[in-house]
């Protein structure tokens, strides 16, 4: 039992500075050169972290995956954990989003600069947190 609690204090902790950090990195590079992208984009996005937080942490490899930014949601194509679902956007601003599907308990933050965008996934279980950090090019349409 007393394993268990550090575990979950361990891993809250961990989880705390995940999203702190990432917040705060895409707070400023929204402010400072923000960009239109808009419904529609599609972006391609690789790998920068990725890990998997359990009593240990564990690296993780994430193959190039596909944003879809639709009307009022978000489509993952070729991703890894979060491959081929829908979230629903609930705030969006001109360059920046922030997306959940609760049936997965999975959170997305994106925001776009001039030339890069930084996605942020977070997929939780009682057990776990995965979380990965992409960076994502606009792609052709």
């Amino acid at each position: 039992m007393i394993q268990l609690t550090k575990t979950f204090l361990y891993l809250s902790k961990v989880k705390f500075l995940i999203f702190f950090s990432l917040f705060t990195l895409l707070y400023f590079t929204t402010i400072t050169s923000p960009t239109l992208a808009a419904t529609g984009d599609r972006y391609l996005c690789n790998r920068l972290q990725a890990i998997k937080l359990t009593e240990k942490i564990k690296n993780l490899q994430v193959k190039p995956f596909e944003v879809n930014w639709l009307k009022e949601s978000i489509e993952i194509q070729n991703g890894p954990i979060f491959n081929n679902y829908r979230y629903d956007i609930h705030y969006s601003n001109k360059n920046s989003f922030t997306a959940a599907n609760s049936t997965y308990a999975a959170i997305i933050r994106f925001s776009e600069m001039q030339a890069v965008a930084y996605l942020n996934f977070t997929f939780s279980t009682p057990f776990s947190v995965t979380a990965v950090l992409a960076e994502c090019k606009k792609m052709k349409n």
